[in-house]
């Protein structure tokens, strides 16, 4: 079964927003990339940099919503609002983040 963008988007969006890494994993390309827009040489250059930097980010207290995911051609843009880090406290509690989820993302390859 194929699954289209926007349904990979549903599923990464309810992954995310449950806190779910295992379901997140199981969505990733080995080589997927997380970063911001437009800087392909900062963020997670694979599977196992972003499930390490989500475990990573959750210990050290970081929380984050997922606001909206918008599908592109080849890509998620996730939109974040977080909370638990310096940005977030100085923006009095929570800070909008966008990341793009691109590269080979597992769940639309299948077949």
């Amino acid at each position: 079964m194929t699954v289209s963008i926007g349904e990979l988007g549903d599923l990464v969006k309810s992954a995310l927003s449950a806190g779910d890494l295992e379901a997140y994993e199981n969505l990733l390309n080995p080589n997927a990339h997380w970063g911001p827009a437009g800087q392909p040489e900062w963020g997670c250059h694979n599977r196992n940099e972003i499930l390490a930097w989500h475990k990573a980010a959750r210990d050290d207290g970081m929380q984050a919503v997922v606001a909206e995911v918008v599908a592109g051609a080849d890509s998620l843009l996730v939109g974040l609002s977080v909370s638990g880090t310096p940005a977030a406290l100085e923006a009095g509690g929570a800070a909008s983040r966008w990341q793009v989820l691109t590269a080979g993302m597992a769940g639309s390859q299948t077949s």
